[in-house]
């Protein structure tokens, strides 16, 4: 194969890949949602876990990593039943999905030098592509914001499997919420089964941490 050839053939499986990203957030999205809706919750935020977002309109892009072009691939979609996000009041909570595309693609790992996307030291064989859901409720009430001061430096729940029993536990780092957390493949979510699977277990995982708060309150 010819070099010209060889780099017609990259660039059809860049075509490829773009068009199989927008199938993939085409079907995963909605599964999001769907899980979502039957539990009380309305959207909240989303933000990127490993990465940040592409660049602003007059932000140069080419001074950032490149990385950023893929915000999708580590992120959190974060839902709320939450009257005034100023406010952290009983029977209220947030449930948070942290999507992992790949989870050999690592920032942290990374120890900021940029990986070459195609160097890096987990096979794409040997990655997995897995979804974590947080609920979280407070055991208090206090006026703060939900996000700033409560769930984005909150440590995170232990996520169990789906067919785990949930662990429902007081925060760790001394913020006044209790939380729990599931974990299952993407591949499994994206399933009929799995959407309802996921909705019926978090619906048990959010009504365990709110008994759990209001026990401890």
């Amino acid at each position: 194969m010819t070099e010209q050839e060889q780099t017609e053939s990259l660039f059809t499986q860049i075509r490829s890949a773009h068009r199989l990203l927008a199938s993939y957030y085409q079907r995963l999205l909605p599964s999001i949602e769907r899980v979502a809706s039957p539990l009380g919750v309305d959207f909240y935020f989303w933000l990127p876990r490993e990465f940040d977002r592409p660049k602003q309109l007059t932000s140069s892009p080419f001074d950032a990593w490149k990385w950023d072009m893929l915000p999708g691939i580590s992120t959190y979609y974060t839902f709320k039943k939450v009257e005034d996000v100023n406010k952290l009041r009983m029977g209220e909570y947030l449930i948070s999905f942290w999507v992992i595309s790949d989870t050999g693609v690592s920032s942290e790992e990374m120890n900021n030098v940029e990986a070459d996307g195609l160097s890096l030291p987990m096979s794409v064989e040997d990655a997995d592509s897995i979804i974590r859901v947080g609920v979280f409720t407070p055991f208090k009430e206090v006026d703060t914001n939900w996000y700033y001061n409560v769930w984005n430096p909150c440590p995170h729940p232990e996520y169990v499997a789906l067919n785990a029993e949930p662990i429902v536990a007081k925060d760790v780092g001394g913020y006044p919420v209790v939380s729990c957390g599931v974990e299952l493949p993407i591949s499994q979510l994206i399933t009929e089964k799995g959407i309802q699977e996921l909705t019926d277990k978090l619906a048990v995982c959010r009504d365990k941490a709110l008994q759990h708060a209001q026990a401890i309150s």
